[in-house]
């Protein structure tokens, strides 16, 4: 135990009210990694929460998440993905790193896996061997279809 007064002195922090019950678990975990929550338990409640997050790289999972959905249980290639929502391969691969972020935020109890299966695959791109494939599936794709009113993009073409 310290006796050091920086270490015992309450500071007062504004955090947005919908992050205040994260941020308490954070604090009460006293900094130790949040559990992972497994993909599957997603709830509609998760996405409805995502659909309403205001963030450049949430707006573009969710034209991601409408195209995925648009198609459960099929493997999409990026680049087919990219066609699909108008995003170029990069946005895309960015949407995914600040997905990550929030998905520490939408539950105070851990951070939720992705609801989005990946693994590398072969390649349409000239030089290119391989390239990520996204899955999302089926029953999460009915629970983000529950979650609000989706304006999906429609199949990914080939």
């Amino acid at each position: 135990m310290t006796t050091d007064p920086d270490d015992t002195e309450l500071v007062p922090v504004l955090v947005p009210r919908r992050l205040l019950e994260a941020v308490n678990a954070y604090v009460a975990s006293a900094g130790e990694p949040m559990p992972r929550i497994p993909l599957w338990l997603w709830e509609v409640a998760d996405f409805r929460a995502l659909r309403h997050d205001l963030r450049p790289s949430t707006a573009r999972m969710i034209t991601i998440f409408d195209a995925l959905a648009a198609e459960p249980d099929v493997r999409i290639s990026g680049t087919r993905l990219s066609n699909a929502t108008g995003l170029r391969r990069g946005e895309i691969r960015g949407a995914f790193s600040g997905f990550t972020r929030v998905c520490r935020t939408l539950r105070a109890a851990g951070e939720l896996e992705w609801p989005v299966l990946w693994e590398l695959g072969p390649s349409a791109q000239d030089g290119q061997r391989t390239e990520v494939h996204y899955t999302m599936p089926a029953a999460l794709a009915q629970r983000w279809h529950e979650s609000g009113d989706d304006d999906t993009v429609g199949p990914v073409s080939q």
